[in-house]
């Protein structure tokens, strides 16, 4: 089946394998071009805070006057990753979740 769509150009139909990972490809180097582009701006703020310390959703704010923030997701996940790379800590946790306190890392 699979010759059949290459040969006739029908790869785009549905179950073609190779379209869904190279959306996860566009995905992932979106977010790594948005990644590249915020750090920046979000380090920056961050040092610039009391306690270099804001909620994430100041810290949107924050960075939208240097840079527009249109996601907030995609900005939450930007905040994760720095997280993650252990750029910023969580300093206190969101019940409800996405509005974390967080903190530049020291050292």
């Amino acid at each position: 089946m699979t010759d059949i769509r290459k040969q006739f150009s029908l790869d785009w139909l549905a179950g073609n394998e190779e379209k869904s990972s190279a959306k996860e490809d566009v995905g992932a180097s979106a977010l790594d071009e948005a990644f590249m582009l915020y750090s920046r701006p979000i380090i920056k703020s961050l040092s610039a805070a009391p306690n270099n310390s804001m909620r994430v959703s100041d810290l949107a704010r924050t960075v939208n006057e240097e840079l527009p923030v249109r996601d907030f997701d995609t900005f939450r996940a930007i905040v994760n990753r720095l997280i993650s790379s252990r750029f910023v800590e969580v300093v206190e946790t969101d019940p409800f979740g996405g509005n974390e306190l967080i903190r530049l890392r020291k050292g």
